[in-house]
């Protein structure tokens, strides 16, 4: 709910970035005593380093026209990681699969 109202805040206007900052600064600095965010240095008191066992997401896109670091991931270096943290094989069709999503509207 907070996320939202930091999204839809009016005096923020459409600056798009301002309001993704805000709601990641309500998630990740609720305390107020945050000055800067640094997601590589192991301390999200969140824990949201678990999610990366759990699908692999299907997107596209390019880094060059994107706000987050470059990607250097490969499927096969995700898969091996897998296997040998987890013994699990992942199963990159499975969100579509699951839950749709090969017939998108343009």
């Amino acid at each position: 709910m907070q996320m939202c109202k930091a999204i839809d805040n009016p005096t923020l206007g459409n600056d798009t970035f301002a309001k993704l900052y805000h709601a990641a600064n309500v998630y990740y600095n609720y305390t107020g005593d945050v000055k800067c965010f640094d997601l590589n240095d192991n301390s999200d008191p969140h824990d949201l380093g678990g999610w990366q066992w759990q699908m692999i997401m299907p997107t596209s896109g390019s880094n060059e026209d994107s706000i987050f670091p470059v990607y250097t991931e490969t499927y096969t270096g995700h898969s091996r990681y897998c296997e040998k943290t987890y013994k699990v094989q992942p199963r990159p069709t499975w969100i579509t699969t699951e839950f749709g999503g090969h017939k998108f509207l343009s």
